[in-house]
């Protein structure tokens, strides 16, 4: 079997477009990097805004369902996958939540009821 470009190192499988497709996935990805970095550089500063985060941001896909048309049942799966930036996003949620988690497991200063005078 003969490529129709013998220059090629490989086969052209897999991409429709060729190498337009290519330029185009390149073009695409470039544009993403720096929302990317930026949602990635989001620091959780206090428990009001973790808790403001974990709030906006759900664990699960909001979008998955299951819907009954009589007898039968349509699933409509999770599209948030599609959403190129789903991890980033995710991994935002996480930091929100272990903020939260660390806050609470550390010992709370007494507040000034709780000290008693010195006589």
């Amino acid at each position: 079997m003969t490529y129709p470009y013998p220059s090629l190192p490989y086969p052209r499988v897999g991409n429709p477009l060729g190498w337009l497709g290519l330029v185009l996935n390149s073009i695409f990805r470039s544009a993403l990097k720096w929302p990317r970095r930026w949602l990635n550089s989001i620091e959780i500063r206090g428990s009001r805004q973790a808790r403001w985060i974990c709030r906006l941001i759900p664990a699960s896909c909001p979008f998955e369902r299951d819907i009954r048309l009589g007898s039968r049942t349509v699933h409509i799966p999770a599209l948030c996958r599609i959403n190129p930036f789903y991890e980033e996003i995710i991994a935002l949620r996480l930091r929100a939540a272990a903020y939260l988690a660390e806050a609470a497991a550390q010992p709370q200063p007494p507040s000034s009821q709780e000290i008693p005078s010195c006589p």
